[in-house]
């Protein structure tokens, strides 16, 4: 829960920082202070942390935008203590609270991240209690890269991220789709030719998150049948489950706001799909997420 003096910081950081990025390339961060050009530096080092940013300026409306930014640059000050001792005596030209809200527009951005950062219920929503919900960019980031998979794996489809598609929300399940962030997916293909998907959906909060896993383990079990069978996994996440055949095995985790699935398929490669691998892969997924709901840069292989 954020306290009052680290409630004023952020916002007294974020807003000078959105309107320096909303002048466009070649004027950003033209004449900002020392003290916020590092936290800039910082921000690019973090998977979203400067994209966070930008789209908050680009949407000074979108009161979700700005919580996000907020919560990136709360989880900065938070995270690098070198930094948060730097700022504790900053402050931001222009004044007061109120002088910085005349001075940074209508109001709409500094008047959300004031809000936002002043109340610590509402930080609170996105730190804590709950995970962080992950930015398209930190979601295409927790997804597997060829250097986190075995030797000898080639790339079948490359990694992309973004809203849900609207058959989602035209589908089955239109109450879990309108409460998804983002989809993000990427697929390999294994030495003997069977292929893997990995696909990350970033609900709105931790309860959605849940109730996308209860969904789709009630899916799966509904699917069992003659062929189709439970597959016995360890615990992973909060909660896992597993269905498989002869040709194919699915792999569901529920991480945090995170709904995520490794799904292989061996085509007619003539391989197979093989139970401790497919673990392997789903465990070092869920590290991998797990790191991007920290805020950190997902490492997690299986190397």
């Amino acid at each position: 829960m954020a306290t009052s003096r680290e409630s004023e910081l952020v916002a007294a950081v974020l807003g000078p920082l959105i309107q320096s990025v909303g002048r466009g390339e070649g004027a950003e961060l033209a004449d900002i202070q020392p003290e916020l050009r590092r936290v800039w530096q910082e921000l690019a080092r973090i998977p979203g942390g400067a994209e966070a940013v930008r789209r908050a300026a680009a949407a000074p409306e979108d009161g979700l935008v700005q919580a996000e930014a907020a919560v990136v640059v709360t989880e900065l000050l938070r995270s690098n203590g070198e930094l948060g001792d730097a700022l504790a005596a900053f402050r931001p030209a222009g004044g007061s609270a109120a002088a910085r809200k005349r001075r940074f527009g209508a109001g709409a951005v500094m008047a959300a991240v004031l809000a936002l950062a002043s109340l610590a219920a509402g930080l609170s929503v996105y730190l804590g209690d709950q995970p962080a919900v992950l930015t398209f960019a930190q979601a295409k980031a927790a997804l597997p890269d060829l250097g986190a998979l075995p030797a000898g794996w080639r790339t079948a489809a490359e990694a992309e991220v973004g809203p849900p598609l609207r058959e989602c929300v035209t589908g089955e399940s239109p109450d879990i789709c309108e409460h998804v962030r983002s989809v993000a997916t990427v697929a390999f293909t294994s030495r003997d030719g069977v292929v893997v998907v990995f696909m990350l959906i970033t609900m709105e909060d931790r309860t959605w998150g849940e109730k996308a896993y209860r969904r789709s383990e009630a899916a799966a079990k509904a699917a069992t049948g003659a062929n189709k069978q439970m597959v016995p996994v360890p615990a992973m996440g909060d909660a896992s489950v597993a269905v498989g055949d002869s040709s194919s095995m699915d792999i569901g985790v529920e991480v945090g706001t995170e709904f995520l699935s490794i799904t292989s398929d061996i085509g007619n490669s003539g391989g197979s799909w093989d139970k401790s691998t497919m673990l392997s892969l789903a465990r070092m997924f869920v590290a991998r997420v797990q790191q991007a709901e920290q805020g950190r840069t997902p490492d997690a292989s299986v190397r």
